[in-house]
C-alpha cells in the first residue's frame, strides 16, 4: 500500500503539468489491501479510491477529471520493482519483467 501512494505522489506532478494545472496540489487517497478475488481464491490485489482533484496550498480546488491509467500502470511496476529491489531482488529478475510486462503489469 506505501507503494500506491509512492506512485500516485511520484506520477501526479508529472500529470497535472501536462495538463497545465497546479502541481503542488494535496489529493485525498484510500488505499484497501484484498488478499482475495470474488471466487475467494488467493489473489493479494489493492483497490485505490481518489478524490477528483485536489487542493493547493492556497486552498484553490483544482479538478482532476481523468487519471490515465497506462501511465499509471508504468509507474506502479517502477516503484514495486524499486522496492523489492531495496530488499533484495536481483536486478536481472526486474530487468526480466521489464521486458515481460513493457506496458507496466498488465496483460
Amino acid at each position: 500500500m506505501d507503494c500506491a501512494n509512492t506512485c500516485f505522489t511520484n506520477y501526479l506532478p508529472r500529470l497535472l503539468q501536462s495538463m497545465g494545472k497546479p502541481t503542488d496540489i494535496e489529493v485525498g487517497i484510500i488505499c484497501v489491501f484484498h488478499p482475495f478475488g470474488k471466487d475467494m481464491k488467493f489473489h493479494p490485489h489493492l483497490h485505490m479510491i481518489l478524490t477528483e482533484g485536489g487542493f493547493t496550498k492556497e486552498g484553490k480546488f483544482i479538478k482532476i477529471p481523468h487519471f490515465p491509467a497506462d501511465a499509471f500502470r508504468r509507474c506502479w511496476q517502477f516503484v514495486v520493482l524499486d522496492k523489492f529491489q531495496e530488499l533484495g531482488l536481483d536486478p536481472k529478475i526486474a530487468t526480466q519483467l521489464y521486458k515481460d510486462y513493457p506496458k507496466g503489469f498488465y496483460r
